[in-house]
């Protein structure tokens, strides 16, 4: 069994509209790795990393969307090219 290694990431809460399937977001966290190696971790440490020779990992992981809300209805965005059409 391999583990895979999440590197630090952001949590976006919103609203999930069921008829177009669109993502609204509302708010973002950032989930930490706490890894020493990881560029965005509170336990980086900016000492014991020269920026010209760094070997930290300087990506995140992907943000993960959760649909704190959910809505019947479409998007404001959907909804407003429907009356434009």
């Amino acid at each position: 069994m391999t583990s895979n290694i999440l590197m630090c990431y952001n949590i976006i809460d919103g609203r999930f509209h069921q008829k177009c399937l669109h993502f609204k977001g509302m708010s973002t966290r950032r989930q930490d790795c706490m890894l020493p190696a990881c560029f965005f971790s509170a336990r980086h440490l900016p000492a014991d990393c020269p920026s010209a020779s760094c070997r930290c990992k300087r990506t995140m992981d992907p943000p993960i969307l959760n649909p704190i809300r959910l809505s019947p209805t479409k998007c404001p965005d959907c909804m407003r090219l429907e009356r434009s059409e």
